[in-house]
């Protein structure tokens, strides 16, 4: 059987069909189609499959409604389906009056079953913390913590934003629309679908367990626990719409929005999701200190997981985001620095989920970190940046990819970009784009005469610079 939460999902969910096929229209089809999810949900249940052959009467019932509806079909429905889940719970097969007896009992009882569950769920946590009501801040801190991700992560996806502004408008339809009778109407469909799943044949009393001492400090620990598991389910549904809007508008079949440019699209994007992805780190990280207890329970940490793995596709597509404009607009240093940045936040996840997994101290993170960040920040150090930020830019230009180059920008290197700005004079040229190659070959002019200085002085002397020298000295002589 299912438990109370996945039962209470379920009919939520099943109100809302029922809300939106019941009311306001005469019975016909929709009594259909709401019976058909119903059916599907319980057959799923091991019981139910060994009395097919009431299952299979239930269901020409519920097909019958479709072809002519009436009161004593719509009951009948109800009854048949009490009782199929009354012959599911006996011990042995009853007849077809006792189980229609025995069932119609149940279910009228069913009806309770919600408060009932509810109830007895707030005693079971009284048995075993001395149950209260967590303070306002168990709440409070989870919806401060969505707001402010929601603030960056929705206006950073275009589609997402436009999805909201109706989702807001349909809820101030609704709220205009809404009235008493519909209330009624969700809370009895409420209770019988609730009490469908939760037939009961006959009453069922727990033990009522003495109350557990418990000190404030581990109250306080539960009420965090409490704050972290809220925190993280939130996020993770924030995060799953953004994704899911991001798998079907931006990787499979990517259209920029009218009236957006690159630029837009990308500044809108990229780095809001950057800034989100590192707060969304340091969040992970603040909220599992070592010896916790939630980093000591599966579902605070399971959550954690797939909240971070979120985050990992959140980079890709702001990756991806900032491809598309460099695409058009070419490289920068910034734009380069923008995706050291991304792979550095992306090995602090991994090492995130190897702290969480492994429930390792936290000085191990920041260990890991430390030396991640030299690393990658000595390879970039030595890495000829300037060079190959030119050579890409050219490289474009010579492809017809784009249809001019930023001189000023490349001006603006260091002695790295010089080779690429002598082959620019010469591309330009083949091209018969004059204005181009005159620019380029002024600039190469100035520069080099720049750079003399720096070779007349072996203070400043160094091998890279002396070679892009040659190099790009080599290329205008034989222009």
């Amino acid at each position: 059987m299912f438990g109370m939460w996945q039962r209470a999902a379920l009919t939520t969910l099943l109100v809302v069909c029922a809300d939106f096929l019941l009311y306001g229209w005469n019975l016909g089809a929709n009594v259909t189609l709401l019976a058909l999810p119903i059916g599907a949900v319980a057959m799923s249940q091991r019981r139910i499959r060994g009395c097919w052959h009431w299952c299979v009467l239930w269901l020409l019932i519920a097909l019958g409604a479709s072809y002519d509806t009436s009161t004593i079909g719509v009951c009948l429905l109800f009854v048949l389906g009490w009782a199929v889940m009354a012959y599911s719970l006996l011990p042995a097969p009853p007849t077809l009056l006792a189980g229609l007896l025995r069932g119609s009992v149940a279910g009228v009882r069913s009806v309770s079953a919600a408060p009932s569950d509810l109830r007895r769920w707030v005693l079971l946590q009284g048995g075993r913390y001395n149950y209260q009501l967590p303070p306002a801040w168990v709440f409070v801190v989870p919806v401060l913590f969505v707001a402010l991700f929601a603030v960056l992560i929705v206006p950073a996806n275009l589609v997402l934003a436009n999805w909201t502004v109706e989702l807001f408008d349909s809820l101030g339809t609704l709220a205009q629309q809404m009235s008493p009778w519909r209330i009624i109407f969700w809370i009895i469909a409420g209770l019988l679908i609730y009490g469908f799943f939760r037939i009961r044949l006959g009453r069922r009393r727990s033990p009522r367990k003495p109350p557990r001492a418990i000190t404030p400090s581990t109250l306080r620990a539960l009420d965090v626990r409490r704050a972290c598991v809220l925190s993280l389910i939130g996020l993770n549904g924030l995060y799953l719409c953004a994704n899911l809007v991001d798998v079907v508008y931006l990787w499979m079949s990517f259209e920029l929005p009218s009236g957006m440019t690159y630029a837009e699209f990308a500044h809108q994007g990229s780095y809001r999701l950057i800034v989100a992805v590192v707060l969304a780190a340091l969040a992970v990280t603040v909220a599992f200190p070592d010896h916790s207890m939630q980093l000591r329970d599966r579902l605070t940490r399971r959550l954690a997981y797939l909240f971070v793995l979120q985050n990992l596709f959140v980079l890709a597509s702001a990756a991806r985001r900032l491809g598309l404009y460099v695409e058009v607009y070419g490289l920068t240093r910034f734009r380069v620095s923008v995706v050291f940045w991304m792979l550095l936040v992306a090995l602090g996840f991994i090492t995130i989920l190897v702290r969480l997994w492994g429930q390792r101290p936290l000085i191990t993170l920041f260990r890991q970190n430390a030396v991640t960040t030299l690393l990658l920040l000595t390879a970039v150090s030595l890495a000829n940046i300037d060079g190959w930020i030119a050579d890409w830019n050219v490289d474009r230009y010579e492809q017809g990819s784009s249809i001019a180059v930023d001189l000023r920008y490349l001006a603006s290197l260091e002695a790295a970009a010089l080779p690429a700005i002598a082959r620019l004079t010469q591309v330009a040229s083949e091209k018969n784009d004059d204005e181009t190659a005159a620019s380029a070959r002024r600039v190469l002019s100035r520069r080099l005469r720049d750079e003399t200085v720096h070779r007349d002085q072996w203070r400043t002397w160094n091998w890279r610079r002396e070679r892009s020298v040659e190099a790009a000295q080599k290329l205008l002589d034989e222009g």
